[in-house]
């Protein structure tokens, strides 16, 4: 009887220490948690964090967009503020809902490309406390063969290591064909930076994905959402002290094989084409990807009603 006591109280024992254990790591993680709260208020229903305020973020200085009618479209449930670009993060989809960035001229400089994929530890703090879901790794990507698609592009963060490292933080992160990423939407990027660098715009960027229900995801768990598509809208400024753009540039760009298949269902084509790089019959011209900022509003499920007077360039 004694012995079946003892064992009772060790087993109580182990087991209460289990419960603190798990207490004192959910406390160090709720101060974390709440030291990457930098404007802890909902604003459209959406929780910010991240390491810079969001009123003020030059990132959004035009606007945020909108949630528009589309069902199936991201949904964005929490904002992540940083000083590089501002992300809307679809805890669901486990891809960004939309990022915004502005590009200057002082942000082109000449670091190296850092390469160095990460876990967004902030995100995935608010994510695990708040929401009981996981965060996204560099390891869900692996083998799928998708490449980790920047939203707000390296090369637009080169004026300082740390600029361009946090580019990439996973929740700046996407599913994307090695077509889509390495040549049609890598098109549109170098023309965007020629813009800035070569005839002194400012340009305030939005891009983010085209979502279709049902199509199977990637990752530990299989929930990062493959998008059909992705779109961009480029709003551009005579210079860095206009109040105002001139006009604007939107395209929506499939996310598909070098022949236009679906990733998803032709994988081993999608691999061969990101080890191996391919063409195909589509375009890799950004300029014929162009489409009317209604197509995209309407198709991405996202409004910019701040845009809805500028003509498309």
């Amino acid at each position: 009887m004694w012995i079946k006591h003892v064992l009772m109280l060790g087993s109580l024992s182990s087991a209460l220490g289990a419960c603190k254990s798990r207490d004192e790591q959910s406390s160090k993680l709720m101060d974390a948690l709440k030291e990457s709260i930098v404007l802890p208020r909902n604003i459209d229903g959406a929780m910010v964090v991240g390491d810079t305020d969001l009123t003020g973020n030059r990132n959004v200085a035009a606007g945020l967009p909108k949630q528009g009618h589309k069902r199936s479209a991201a949904s964005g449930d929490v904002y992540l503020s940083r000083e590089q670009f501002v992300v809307s993060f679809d805890s669901k989809a486990k891809i960004p809902a939309w990022t915004s960035w502005q590009i200057v001229d002082r942000d082109i400089g000449s670091v190296d490309r850092g390469n160095e994929f990460r876990s967004d530890d902030i995100l995935n703090k608010f994510l695990e406390m708040r929401i009981r879901e996981l965060g996204v790794t560099p390891e869900d990507y692996r083998g799928t063969c998708f490449d980790k698609g920047h939203q707000s592009p390296s090369a637009d963060r080169t004026r300082t290591t740390r600029d361009n490292n946090a580019t990439f933080y996973m929740s700046n992160m996407a599913p994307q064909t090695s077509f889509l990423n390495r040549r049609i939407w890598k098109d549109l990027e170098s023309y965007s930076r020629d813009l800035v660098s070569e005839e002194g715009r400012k340009l305030q960027v939005y891009a983010g994905p085209i979502l279709r229900d049902g199509r199977e995801g990637i990752g530990r768990q299989r929930d990062i959402q493959v998008p059909e598509a992705f779109y961009k809208v480029i709003a551009v400024y005579a210079d860095d002290r206009a109040p105002s753009p001139m006009g604007y540039i939107a395209v929506i760009m499939p996310n598909v094989t070098a022949d236009g298949l679906d990733p998803l269902a032709n994988i081993d084509v999608a691999c061969d084409e990101q080890q191996r790089g391919g063409t195909g019959k589509l375009s890799t011209k950004w300029e014929d990807y162009q489409v009317d900022l209604s197509e995209v509003e309407f198709k991405a499920g996202v409004r910019f009603p701040q845009f809805a007077r500028l003509k498309p360039l």
